[in-house]
Order: C-alpha cells, then sequence, then structure tokens
C-alpha cells in the first residue's frame, strides 16, 4: 500500500500492524480501533486525522519518521 490515498475515510477497527504505508496520504481520516504497531508511514502525510486513545498507543509505535502532521497530533504523541 506504499503511496496510497486514502482521504476523508472512516476506519473502525482495522489492523495495518507491520503494514507498509511510506508516502500514504491519510488525510482528514476518521480512525477508531486502528492498530498500526510496526507501521511504516515514513513521509505519510496525517493531517487532520481524528483518532481515539487506542490508535494514538499504537501510532507511537509506527515509522513516522518524516510524517507530515498537524499540532495537535504532534503535541499528543510527545506526550
Amino acid at each position: 500500500m506504499h503511496g496510497v490515498q486514502i482521504k476523508k475515510a472512516k476506519m473502525d477497527t482495522v489492523f495495518l500492524t507491520n503494514s507498509n504505508l511510506a508516502g500514504a496520504v491519510l488525510n482528514d481520516v476518521t480512525m477508531h480501533m486502528v492498530e498500526m504497531t510496526n507501521v511504516d508511514l515514513s513521509g505519510a502525510s496525517l493531517r487532520n486525522i481524528e483518532y481515539d486513545e487506542f490508535t494514538l498507543r499504537s501510532l507511537e509505535k509506527a515509522n513516522l519518521d518524516g510524517a507530515s502532521m498537524d499540532d495537535r497530533l504532534k503535541s499528543d504523541l510527545s506526550g
């Protein structure tokens, strides 16, 4: 799924563990119970996403090198 564009989608109870989403565009996506442990999101765009606590904790275990995200997500990830 490298470089995929998923915009304005609603993801509910999705397991993406160990997936390659490098360069993906995930703008305006709503995520509820999305498992992203070890997902490669390097260079991905995660702007204006909505997420629950489970998804946020999972994102902490993803590769976010060079990912574009808004200040709220950056702040939530830094604790």
